[in-house]
């Protein structure tokens, strides 16, 4: 079981909440649940601290940081951190690396600092600053092996601090009986009989929902009847314009009948459950939760051929993968589902079987024990 004795903060000053600020949240009382005491440091009345409140994980308000030298937040993190008896700082936000780096000298290092890693790491970052600050790190958690051979290639971490966890998803709700399929689409009021592909996030260019709109219009001039789901918002402090181009391009496709957009929904069960095959359109996911979720609901997954997904989605096997710029390749590959239902049931089901197996939060936690139990 390990050295719970060790006090946990989780600190991120983003005043987001995407899926990098969720999963933290869940973090924090995932460990909480198994044992740790921990405390989450985040903007007061934020997105965060309202959803640790909710989840009954103890709230420590703060005020946002500047990203590079700031020696005053860096000074009260240092004693908020001794006051509190903060053993171990978890990070997410590399806006966050630098001030708490300086938070941790200042507390004579008594502090150890894991970074766990959202973003994959594209650029060098071996210059003599980047290298003072992830120093300061003693541990840095990877999702993928990829994202790992990137920080490898672009710093001088010691690869030894290096390690290589996925993220976990709680998928004891996904091997509910309930909702029903029908149950689902009767709650979100869609129309019973038709097959739907689903797709959930933000609305934004980078996206890229159009491309699935001009695939659906391929896949019903074919004679398919289809029907599309999008389940999201527009993405924070960008405006509705993408969201508005969307309903202008269902016009010019004449698909008001059959593209059906509902809020995010905090039960997102209900989703997964209500579609037959997800979609994944992004022009690029370093590590795509949705995709994860698909697969612990046991869906054929129709992707796109970048970042973090060809490797989640074991290169094609797990699920079909296409040009992110093309819809008539994003048609193809659903019409091939659709003409053979059982490659639509076994990739569904080798797709949950890997979920169950790497993807818990279980899992995820466990690994993270055995990491922070060495520092």
């Amino acid at each position: 079981m390990g050295d719970r004795g060790k006090k946990l903060g989780f600190y991120c000053s983003s005043t987001s909440f995407g899926g990098l600020e969720l999963h933290m949240v869940r973090l924090a009382s995932w460990m909480h649940a198994r044992g740790w005491e921990t405390l989450l440091y985040v903007i007061g009345n934020s997105q965060m601290a309202k959803e640790g409140e909710r989840l009954g994980l103890t709230i420590r308000p703060i005020k946002r940081n500047r990203k590079y030298f700031d020696l005053y937040a860096a000074s009260k993190m240092s004693r908020a951190f001794k006051r509190d008896g903060v053993d171990i700082v978890w990070l997410r936000d590399n806006r966050d690396l630098s001030v708490a780096g300086i938070a941790k000298s200042l507390s004579g290092s008594r502090i150890k600092l894991v970074y766990q890693q959202a973003m994959e790491l594209g650029v060098s970052k071996k210059d003599v600053i980047h290298t003072m600050r992830f120093n300061k790190i003693d541990a840095w958690l990877s999702s993928l092996p990829s994202m790992a051979e990137k920080v490898k290639q672009n710093t001088r971490l010691s690869t030894e601090r290096l390690h290589v966890v996925p993220l976990g998803l709680e998928l004891s709700k996904f091997a509910q009986t309930t909702p029903s399929k029908e149950e689902a689409r009767a709650k979100l009021e869609l129309p019973p009989e038709p097959l739907f592909v689903g797709n959930i996030g933000r609305f934004g260019p980078k996206k890229q929902q159009n491309i699935l709109i001009k695939g659906l219009e391929q896949i019903r001039n074919g004679g398919n009847d289809v029907h599309l789901l999008l389940v999201g918002e527009s993405t924070r402090n960008e405006g509705d314009a993408f969201l508005n181009s969307l309903h202008e391009l269902i016009a010019q496709c004449k698909l008001e009948n059959y593209v059906h957009f509902r809020p995010y929904m905090q039960d997102v069960l209900y989703f997964y459950r209500s579609i037959d095959i997800f979609a994944l359109s992004s022009q690029k996911e370093t590590y795509g939760m949705v995709t994860i979720e698909a697969m612990a609901a046991g869906l054929p997954i129709v992707a796109t051929n970048s970042g973090g997904t060809v490797e989640i989605l074991k290169s094609g096997e797990l699920g079909l993968l296409y040009n992110p710029s093309s819809a008539r390749d994003f048609a193809v590959n659903v019409i091939s589902l659709l003409d053979d239902a059982d490659k639509m049931d076994s990739m569904g089901t080798l797709a949950q079987a890997e979920a169950i197996d790497n993807y818990s939060n279980e899992k995820e936690c466990q690994r993270i024990e055995d990491i922070i139990n060495t520092l």
